[in-house]
């Protein structure tokens, strides 16, 4: 067998998320990147494995994947032969040969992910697959209060998927804070959630961006972060966000 760490690029909004699913019409990122390899590898046996299941409309710019597979092709043609049969939402940005050992998942250290956000009265139609828009006014200096005490070795039960499957809550956060970047469009700067770790749970990042809008907006107390963080509920907090502001953007 031949081993291969693939570095790609995706845009989430026709995809119910990486994972194959059992229905066949649900395409997944996973599905159509397996197929296009089968294409390539014919009649040879192919199995991949991704670093982070990405949920529906979720989008990636540095999803991790191995390869393995019984074909032995050069890195940079099995990068191109790939690119040229892929759908255009999706680009492998880097191929390189890889031991049989490494594991995307245990390997990885940390994932960077990114939540991008607009304040504004009209949604802008050019942005919307990628960008979340709030049309209510947010404070965000008291959203970035909020996002510190998400910072650290917490039990994130209540804000993640009740039907998450996991042998612990537990989850490390490395980086939670709030930017604003300028953008070409004239009253619409983008806000982006930089949020970093050591691994996420499922749906957990989109249900801290519910609670911090929510926070934002007034609705909620920072106070009730605080608490929802330190004893498990039977409730949630707030809704979880929309998915389509959500970017995988690296892992390490």
């Amino acid at each position: 067998m031949n081993y291969y760490k693939l570095t790609i690029c995706y845009k989430g909004t026709n995809y119910y998320g990486w994972q194959i699913q059992p229905e066949p019409h649900k395409t997944s990122i996973e599905g159509e990147l397996l197929s296009t390899i089968k294409s390539i590898n014919k009649n040879g046996v192919s199995n991949l494995s991704g670093a982070s299941r990405t949920d529906a409309g979720v989008h990636a710019m540095g999803q991790v994947v191995k390869v393995s597979m019984s074909l032995d092709i050069d890195s940079d043609k099995f990068k191109l032969g790939l690119n040229s049969k892929l759908p255009k939402d999706i680009r492998i940005l880097e191929c390189v040969k890889c031991s049989e050992s490494y594991n995307p998942v245990k390997d990885s250290i940390s994932k960077l992910y990114h939540y991008n956000f607009t304040v504004n009265k009209l949604e802008n139609p050019i942005t919307s697959d990628f960008v979340k828009n709030i049309r209510e006014e947010l404070d965000i200096k008291i959203m970035n209060d909020a996002a510190k005490l998400f910072i650290g070795e917490k039990d994130f039960y209540n804000f993640s998927s009740r039907s998450t499957v996991a042998k612990t809550f537990v989850r490390e956060i490395t980086l939670c804070e709030i930017i604003e970047t300028k953008t070409t469009f004239p009253g619409r700067n983008i806000y982006t959630l930089k949020i970093e770790g050591s691994g996420f749970l499922k749906q957990m990042i989109r249900y801290i961006m519910g609670s911090l809008f929510a926070v934002g907006s007034g609705d909620l107390e920072v106070s009730k972060i605080a608490e929802y963080l330190s004893e498990r509920k039977n409730d949630k907090l707030t809704p979880k966000a929309m998915a389509k502001g959500l970017c995988l953007m690296k892992i390490t």
